[in-house]
């Protein structure tokens, strides 16, 4: 069958042998084919405006858990979510978008517990929830609703014991009290009601020491605030020492911290009743104790800003001149390191790296740097004696550990606030880099360290706020990622094509608002001029095209918004005139054109709005009626660009006297004039929707009597009439759309719902093409594309596709579009395929497309990934492109194009033969040159190609296709599909299978024959020859064998098949054979065999037959030993030798037991054979039994078992015995 595959089909060789020109052409076309390659995706086609908004992620709120660093961070898109990195740039990744869009998710309260993040969100006031995260989308998930108050909006206090987070929500009933959770939404329980019922206890200043849990809590209005701790049950949750007794009395633990085993606090109370000092607590009302009355009797020493170095805590004193101590948790070592410090600031940041404690303080008026090793000695302040560079550092903060090294925020006169490093040296002591130039400040701070770096946000005032990192030295300080890269929009308005160009508005720095234009290619992307030179914009709006000229209204300084025209040339761009001469603007508004005749509305010094002309020259740039005499405005083309009939102008203009009405223009003054007074006198019918269908249009217009009802006009009074009476009813037709020589509508007929409607410009051929809904029915944007009219409706769940063949049974849904409140916008149809934008609540309104199938209406692509969409706009066919603008993060709004494909379908195959099959399919080109070819194979990878004939004019209707194969396999499944490509795009239909009929001509003439013959030994070797097998169509032959039913030799080219081992089961078999031709069809041959049971095959073995007779029968004694043959075999003797039988017999005394040992055939014993021990007391016949007989195996080598068989003795003192061997079935 391998081979068969490597044969040319013969539609190729066809068309190699006649059609060799033909056979060239399809070369080169498919020569340039990826098959196997996706459909283009849309494609930015240039970054025109290349210049960067100033957005930023404003990182915040850095958390470390492992080698991951947790924050919260901002884009446009997402609002402020959790972020995570690595440190590098491609592992700074947002977590997840918790709060989809833009909403922000309100994080907070962040606390690693192990391997995992903790925190909180805020979903509004008083609603708050716990969630956790592992680092992962998936494993980012609520646990549980833990907050309901708008005045405790937050769980504020939160530590961690092992694998559980404690923390302090306020719940409705109990007030804020003590909560664990092992991160499960069940595993999140109170621990203890401290103040029972609806009041707070109020807890604070979690801290762990070992495995116990301190905190200041209030349980009472009689205790207040006091120490307590907890084991995570409620019984172990206590209050540990009233330190202040009496009601209302408070002793108000706080700065808490852990040093040796022991909880350290300041506390207000004593046996004096003294003021705040320095306590610890092992966790027992004894052992809760003040280390030292710093400030004696009821005077405060206040300590703060406790800190622990090595065995020693320092902490702050004092009230201002404040002091420096440090305690090893007794009296006598509790003793004053430092009382030289100045003004009113407290020393605070206490932090320690190895043997050096840092921190801030003031020093001549000013914040400064100092360290310590525990002495006043050693006490002072960085940069004292060497000035480092950049300045002397004041106002430090962020004091931040990084091996040996402490990194802090300071600020010089010179560079602002950056990042600084030190060694506990003056010489050690240098700003890292000034990432912002000069004095001013890049603020670095939520410094935190991991893996030798410290990581922090910076402003470097070109990226704004981002997340940094920095090893200690200005090289290796970077940024790790621009988290809100945002590009600056390009400003387009609509495209329009002109030239083989699609010309557009496009703003950059350099030049403004100008007119560019592209050929869908970047190279091909260029500024057309630069109306207004440099950076201020002409602010071009394309108007119409008229032979070889763009017109467009461009501004300039000197002469406002005016008409200009363009012949697409780098200086083609002139004014065609100041219509309203000097700075001021003429507002104007694109009309149609009639023959070379551009018209236009726009306003002059003298007049409103009115109809103009022009020829492209100054001169022939004219009003061509004051409709509406003076300054008021008869009407503006921005309600409609009017319609053209037989170069007449048909349009809606004010006269000022008969109000809104149907006017025609020839372009001359005399031949501007009113059509007719639809509503006569002074009101207005005000026609809309004018809408060209053959020698008439037709519009909406009310007569006063009928309301708003459909009109028809071909120019005159006369042939201006109502299509159709509403008898009376309001009818509201809306949405005027022409397919075919028939126009659709939607009409709200008074009383029911919108619906669609056709007409044909009569009263009797104006009629509802089908109810769709019997409630009012919301329709939007009705689209002509193909032989199709598409349109959405808005029902409760969201809009739904229609389209319609302007039938009843015609008109149906095409799918189901994801609920969303905003309709699907700027509908355009190419070729059969409608494409559409669209927001489906995941990926915000990206680019949609459908061809008239639920299956075909799909996502073309998530341009800006996420849920912020592209908002593509300005939709328009160039070539094979559909161009338009788009919005991504890193771009802004930029031109992109998504070239067309054609679309295909593959259709089941028929005239399946054995070696032949026809393939069918479906091509539509939308209207562009395509080339098509099914793909085929015996798998999904194909391999071979037959090309499609289509006529050269592919047009947009559906093309049936399809191609005959021969050549092919027999009895093989084939894969296919159906391919198409046009000059920028290709799709590819389903993947379909057929199976070619089995060969009719199969192998014959030979022969199957079995060495050895039957009957054979069990398990023996076998041998298989197959000889002198023919097929006139495939020579090339294979073979496979089996033995009922399983095969024991695969399919292969060897005609001898061997060694097949024999079954092991005596028995018949069927022995089958299979000749295979190179189709794999094949003819089958069967015959059968015996297997020998084992014991004919011991008589083969010794006496050359396998029948129980002669010298072979069981009951024969051939070697006249007076055994059996039988006997001989179930006790593995030789029959041609006189033998002993192997067996004894003895009393055992001891039990008086006869003791009766024999060997036996253990293959006898396996093939059925049966083995039985009896006695008896007389010889006599019917007296031998077997009662009482127990037998054990003593050995047994696999061949020979030795078997002791155990008789009672009996009270006659003897007995006779024998083995008696009955043979197998």
């Amino acid at each position: 069958m391998g081979k068969k595959l490597l044969m040319i089909p013969s539609f190729a060789l066809t068309l190699n042998r006649r059609l060799a020109g033909t056979f060239l052409l399809s070369a080169l076309v498919f020569g340039l084919w990826l098959p196997h390659a996706r459909a283009l995706d849309p494609y930015l086609v240039k970054d025109i405006n290349t210049a960067r908004l100033d957005t930023h992620g404003n990182p915040e709120n850095f958390v470390r858990v492992g080698s991951t660093i947790y924050f919260t961070a901002t884009t446009l898109d997402t609002g402020r979510e959790l972020w995570k990195t690595d440190g590098t740039e491609a592992g700074t990744v947002m977590v997840k978008d918790i709060s989809p869009g833009q909403n922000d998710s309100q994080l907070a309260n962040f606390l690693a517990v192990g391997s995992t993040l903790y925190f909180t969100i805020g979903h509004g006031p008083g609603v708050d929830a716990l969630w956790k995260s592992d680092g992962t989308e998936a494993g980012t998930v609520f646990i549980k609703q833990i907050s309901n108050s708008e005045n405790e909006p937050y769980p504020v206090t939160l530590a961690a014991i092992g694998n559980t987070l404690y923390f302090s929500p306020f719940v409705s009933g109990t007030g804020k009290e003590l909560w664990k959770t092992d991160g499960t939404h069940q595993g999140t329980v109170p621990v203890k009601d401290i103040w029972p019922g609806h009041n707070s206890s109020f807890i604070a200043n979690m801290t762990v020491v070992g495995s116990t849990l301190y905190f200041a809590a209030v349980s009472d209005l009689a205790t207040a605030k006091e120490l307590w701790k907890s084991d995570g049950t409620s019984a172990g949750t206590v209050m540990v020492k009233d330190i202040l007794p009496g009601k209302d009395l408070s002793s108000d633990p706080q700065n808490f911290v852990s040093m040796g085993g022991k909880l350290y606090f300041s506390a207000s109370g004593g046996m004096d009743g003294g003021g705040r000092e320095l306590w610890k607590s092992d966790g027992t009302a004894a052992g809760t104790v003040m280390v030292k009355d710093i400030f004696a009797n009821s005077s405060s020493s206040n300590p703060q800003n406790l800190a622990v170095m090595g065995d020693s805590l320092f902490f702050v004193v004092g009230s201002g001149p404040y002091q420096l101590w440090k305690s090893d948790g007794t009296e006598a070592g509790t003793n004053s390191v430092f009382a030289g410090f100045s003004g009113n600031i407290p020393p605070s940041n206490l932090t320690a790296v190895n043997d050096t404690l840092y921190f801030q303080a003031a020093a001549g008026g000013i914040e400064r740097l100092w360290r310590t090793n525990g002495s006043a000695q050693t006490t002072e302040i960085l940069g004292s004696t060497v000035t480092p560079v950049g300045g002397i550092p004041f106002s430090p903060s962020n004091l931040t550990a990084a091996g040996s090294m402490l990194y802090f925020v300071a600020q010089t006169n010179d560079y602002g606030r950056e990042l600084w490093i030190t060694d506990g040296t003056d010489p050690g002591t240098a700003m890292v880099k000034d990432l912002r130039a000069d004095d001013d400040s890049s603020n670095p701070d939520y410094l935190v360290e991991m893996g030798g770096f410290v990581y922090f946000r910076a402003d470097d005032g070109n990226f704004g706020p981002e997340l940094w990192r920095s090893e200690g030295s200005a090289e290796g300080t970077t940024m790790v990622k621009d988290i809100d890269v945002r590009g600056a929009d390009a400003g387009f308005t609509d495209v329009m094509i002109f030239g083989g160009s699609a010309f557009f508005k496009a703003v950059t720095e350099e030049h403004g608002s100008e007119l560019w234009k592209t050929d869908g290619t970047a190279a091909g992307t260029v500024l057309v001029e630069d109306i207004t030179e440099g950076p201020e914009g002409s602010f071009p709006e394309p108007l119409k095209v008229v032979g070889s000229a763009l017109y467009l209204s461009a501004y300039d300084d000197a002469h406002g918004y005016e008409l200009w025209k363009t012949d697409g040339t780098e200086n083609g761009a002139v004014l065609v005139k100041d219509v309203r001469p000097g700075p001021f603007s003429s507002d104007i508004k694109a009309g149609p054109v009639v023959g070379n005749t551009f018209y236009f509305s726009a306003s002059s010094e003298d007049h409103g709005h009115e109809l103009w002309k022009t020829d492209g020259t100054a001169a022939g740039t004219v009003m061509v009626k004051d409709i509406y005499p003076g300054v008021a405005n008869s009407f503006s083309f921005v309600y409609g660009p009017g319609v053209v009939l037989d170069n007449t102008l048909y349009f809606i203009a004010n006269d000022g006297i008969n109000g809104e009405e149907l006017w025609k223009s020839d372009g001359t003054a005399d031949g501007t004039v009113m059509v007719k007074d639809i509503l006569p006198g002074s009101g207005s019918s005000s026609p809309n929707y004018l809408t060209l269908v053959g020698d008439r249009f037709y519009f909406i217009a009310s007569n006063g009597t009928d309301g708003r009802a459909l009109w028809k006009s071909d120019g005159t009074v006369a042939g201006t009439v109502l299509v159709k009476d509403s008898d009376g009813n309001v009818l509201k037709p809306l949405y005027f759309r022409v397919m075919g020589n028939t126009v659709y509508c939607t009409i709200a007929v008074s009383g029911n719902a919108t619906e669609l409607w056709k007409t044909d410009g009569t009263a009797a051929g104006t009629n509802l093409v089908k109810t769709i809904t019997p409630r009012s029915t919301h329709f939007d944007q009705l689209t002509v594309t193909g032989n199709s009219l598409y349109f959405f409706i808005k029902n409760n769940q969201g809009f739904t596709l229609w389209k319609s063949d302007g039938t009843t049974a015609g008109t149906v849904m095409v799918t189901n579009l994801p609920m969303q409140s905003s309709p699907p916008s700027r509908v355009i149809g190419v070729g059969n395929t409608l494409y559409f934008h669209f927001d489906d609540t995941i990926h915000g309104e990206e680019l949609w497309k459908s061809d008239g199938t639920a299956a075909g209406t799909r996502l073309v692509h998530d341009i800006n990934p996420g849920f912020a969409g592209s908002f593509a706009y300005g939709d328009t066919i160039l070539d094979h492109r559909l161009i338009f603008n788009a919005e991504t993060a890193e771009y802004g709004r930029e031109l992109w194009a998504y070239a067309i494909p054609p679309e295909v379908h593959t259709e089941p195959s028929s005239t399946l033969g054995d070696t032949i099959a026809t393939l069918h399919g479906t091509v539509n080109a939308n209207g562009y040159a395509t080339t098509a070819l099914f793909e085929y194979g015996t798998t999904t990878s194909y391999g071979s190609m037959a090309a499609v004939v289509l006529a050269p004019n592919n047009g947009i209707s559906t093309l049936n296709v399809s191609v005959g194969l021969s050549n092919l396999v027999p009895n093989t499944t084939y894969q296919y599909r159906l391919i198409a490509q046009n000059i920028g795009n290709s799709a590819q239909g389903s993947n379909e299978t057929f199976t070619t009929l089995p060969d009719p001509n199969t192998p014959y003439g030979g022969t199957m024959t079995l060495a050895p013959a039957s009957p054979v030994d069990a398990g023996a070797p076998l041998t298989v020859t197959f000889a002198n097998w023919t097929d006139d169509n495939y020579p090339s032959l294979s073979y496979a064998v089996s033995i009922d039913g399983n095969w024991v030799s695969p399919q292969g080219a060897s005609a001898i098949r061997n060694p097949i081992p024999a079954p092991t089961t005596p028995g018949l078999y069927t022995l089958s054979g299979r000749i295979f031709d190179g189709t794999s069809s094949y003819t089958e041959v069967s015959t059968t065999f015996t297997v020998n049971t084992p014991l004919q095959t011991w008589r083969k073995t010794h006496f050359g037959i396998t029948t129980n007779s002669g010298n072979a029968a069981d009951t024969a004694d051939f070697d006249n030993d007076g055994i059996a043959n039988l006997l001989e075999w179930a006790t593995l003797l030789n029959p041609a030798a006189a033998s002993v039988l192997p067996v004894s017999a003895t009393l055992n005394a001891a039990t008086n037991n006869m003791e009766f040992i024999y060997t036996r055939n253990k293959a006898a014993l396996d093939a059925g054979a049966i083995f039985i021990v009896e006695w008896s007391e007389t010889l006599a016949a019917g007296s031998w039994s077997s009662m009482g007989v127990d037998e054990e195996i003593l050995s047994n080598n696999g061949t020979a078992q030795q078997v002791k068989a155990t008789i009672p003795a009996g009270v006659l003192g003897y007995r006779f015995l024998r083995l008696r061997v009955t043979p197998p079935p």
